[in-house]
């Protein structure tokens, strides 16, 4: 939903690393556009609405920028 399935399924690596999600993703709340947050098995990926990023945070320190 609202990128991060997107994101998921077009890259293996992601898949990999993440692993599958642990729960339902959540939002910021507030004003719209509103932040994203979801959790997997390896790490979180967040969603930047205002302009359109997705970083990912993997559980072994490291982490990656993807913009769609």
């Amino acid at each position: 939903v609202r990128g991060f399935g997107w994101l998921w399924c077009q890259r293996s690596e992601l898949q990999t690393r993440l692993g599958n999600p642990v729960e339902a993703e959540a939002g910021s709340g507030g004003t719209p556009p509103y932040g994203r947050v979801l959790t997997f098995q390896g790490g979180v990926m967040l969603l930047n609405p205002l302009n359109a990023e997705v970083y990912v945070l993997f559980d072994q320190g490291d982490w990656r920028r993807f913009s769609w």
